[in-house]
C-alpha cells in the first residue's frame, strides 16, 4: 500500500479544532473519474472529470 508522508490534521498541534475534510489517502475506493475530479469533488466536477477521460479515450482509440 503507498502511503503519503501527511499527518492527519487533528494529530499535530497546528490542526488541532479543524474539521477533518478528508484524509490524506482520500482517493481509496474511488473511481479514476472521482480521483480526477479531487478530494472536494463535487457532482459537476465528476461529470467534466469524466467528459475529459472519455475524450481523452477516444482520441487514443482514433490514434490507434
Amino acid at each position: 500500500m503507498y502511503e503519503l508522508g501527511v499527518p492527519v490534521p487533528y494529530l499535530v498541534k497546528e490542526g488541532a479544532g479543524v474539521l477533518l475534510l478528508h484524509s490524506p489517502q482520500w482517493w481509496l475506493g474511488k473511481t479514476a473519474v472521482e480521483v480526477k475530479a479531487g478530494p472536494h469533488g463535487k457532482e459537476h466536477n465528476i461529470k467534466r472529470a469524466a467528459a475529459h477521460m472519455k475524450g481523452v479515450e477516444t482520441k487514443k482509440m482514433k490514434a490507434d
